[in-house]
């Protein structure tokens, strides 16, 4: 008799165990929207910038806080071209991002140039730095 029940009690365990092994637990899917935030590691915060948002199901692009944005696609239908103007004082450029699949890959955020709050045109491009939030 116990050799059935312990067959039972093994049987009874296989079958919790089994529904958990097919849960899925890849994280929110569906459409969302990422909060990117446009910062400068030296100097002075841009006022405004232009950038390429790139990649698959990219729906739109608004402005957050006293940021506004002007948008355009990329040829390839694969993004946006971006300008973000910061019409606020010492806020960061933030802008909403927009995508039919939050589990899908992340976009990418290239700035492609600046200006500073005297309108002038920063060259150093490297020194920006864009942060993604779900």
């Amino acid at each position: 008799m116990s050799h059935w029940v312990r067959t039972l009690g093994i049987i009874g365990t296989l079958a919790l165990l089994v529904p958990l092994a097919s849960c899925d637990d890849s994280g929110p899917q569906g459409p969302g929207t990422y909060e990117a935030t446009v910062t400068r590691s030296a100097g002075l915060p841009p006022a405004g910038v232009v950038v390429d948002v790139v990649g698959p199901g990219i729906t739109g692009v608004t402005g957050s806080g006293p940021t506004q944005v002007w948008t355009a696609p990329i040829s390839g239908g694969q993004g946006l071209r971006v300008i973000a103007v910061n019409t606020g004082i010492d806020d960061p450029v933030q802008f909403r991002i927009d995508v039919s699949d939050v589990g899908a890959a992340a976009p990418e955020v290239v700035v492609r140039m600046g200006t500073d709050g005297d309108n002038r045109h920063i060259t150093a491009v490297a020194t920006y730095r864009v942060d993604l939030t779900r």
